[in-house]
């Protein structure tokens, strides 16, 4: 004779299987939420990185800061949250265009870093009838938190004005990624540039 299983046994049973099915769960959600968070680290770290490869660039290759420039009827002005730089104006190969009739030898093009809106932009304004450079306006950076440059004389020190003597600029960018949940992260670079011939 064949005798099948109690309700306490199926009750039993289906208690553990329970346990088990729940422990696996919990286990793949909170893999989910470590994915998510690595992913939103690394985003955040590649958010900062990109706009420092830029602005190392353009800083290494401008002859100085400018105290103010505007663009498209908007002033920027050099501070501590915006950077106006003033580099050579240069034709299609590349060459950097001559003119002794001008203050440094040469045309002046213009770059401008800011944030708007939690973006950071870069907008780069050429010498018109004189670059070849087109003009751009671009955003670097979404979810940027915050923008400080420090302006820094022959001396070291730090200049709290007439940003046009700086020899090298120091950058700080915080980006922020939301993670799984309410997590956040903020990730913050910053470093020291110098500029071109200085």
């Amino acid at each position: 004779m064949r005798r099948g299983i109690s309700v306490m046994e199926a009750v039993l049973g289906l208690a553990i299987s329970s346990i088990v099915v729940l422990a696996v769960l919990s286990m793949y959600t909170k893999g989910q939420h470590v994915f998510v968070n690595q992913a939103a680290f690394g985003d955040a770290l590649e958010e900062s990185r990109y706009p420092f490869a830029c602005l190392s660039r353009d800083v290494k290759a401008a002859f100085g800061v400018a105290a103010s420039w505007t663009v498209g009827g908007e002033t920027y002005a050099s501070s501590a949250n915006a950077l106006v730089l003033s580099l050579p104006a240069v034709d299609a190969d590349g060459i950097i265009i001559e003119d002794s009739s001008q203050p440094l030898g040469t045309h002046l093009d213009h770059i401008v870093y800011a944030v708007a809106e939690g973006r950071l932009e870069r907008i780069y304004d050429p010498k018109p009838g004189v670059s070849a450079k087109p003009g751009s306006r671009r955003y670097l950076a979404d979810n940027i938190r915050g923008l400080a440059f420090t302006y820094y004389g022959d001396n070291g020190t730090a200049l709290s004005s007439g940003f046009a003597a700086a020899v090298s600029i120091g950058a700080q960018v915080t980006v922020r990624q939301r993670g799984a949940g309410s997590r956040f992260f903020d990730r913050m670079l910053d470093s020291r540039f110098k500029l071109r011939n200085k």
